[in-house]
């Protein structure tokens, strides 16, 4: 019979792939942020958006960090508005441009809420705390 130490161990690294993709869709964000401003400047109206984007998916980040069941659930909902949303609000964009933005925007917090929500739901059907590991890693 498998120890908890044992299973959580085998389950550790969906959670990890779920952060880490969590974490690079951040860091896409932030970054793109950055250039913006850095091309049009803080005096441009345009900022705003990607500033703003770049905070709401900075505080799901944390939320999903600190409790994996609120922020994948945070996360999928996020990733299914912007699936959903953005291909029907630009249907007048290429395709080109909504792929890309479906890539960026949509499936990685799909993914990563996805990968969340299993690794909470496998804890949970073992009888293992999910949050106990998480609070021992801090």
């Amino acid at each position: 019979m498998k120890t908890q130490h044992q299973v959580d161990k085998k389950y550790k690294w969906i959670r990890t792939i779920g952060r880490i993709i969590c974490l690079v869709w951040l860091g896409w964000w932030i970054m793109f942020a950055v250039f913006v401003i850095i091309m049009d400047g803080f005096n441009s109206s345009i900022v705003f958006y990607p500033i703003s984007i770049a905070f709401l998916f900075m505080v799901t980040s944390i939320i999903a960090y600190r409790n994996e069941e609120l922020g994948g659930i945070i996360l999928l909902l996020e990733g299914c508005f912007i699936s959903i949303a953005y291909p029907v609000i630009s249907r007048n964009m290429p395709l080109t441009s909504i792929i890309y933005i479906l890539g960026t925007m949509g499936f990685p917090p799909l993914i990563a809420g996805s990968l969340l929500m299993i690794h909470h739901f496998q804890c949970n059907n073992l009888g293992i705390n999910s949050k106990r590991d998480s609070e021992n890693e801090e």
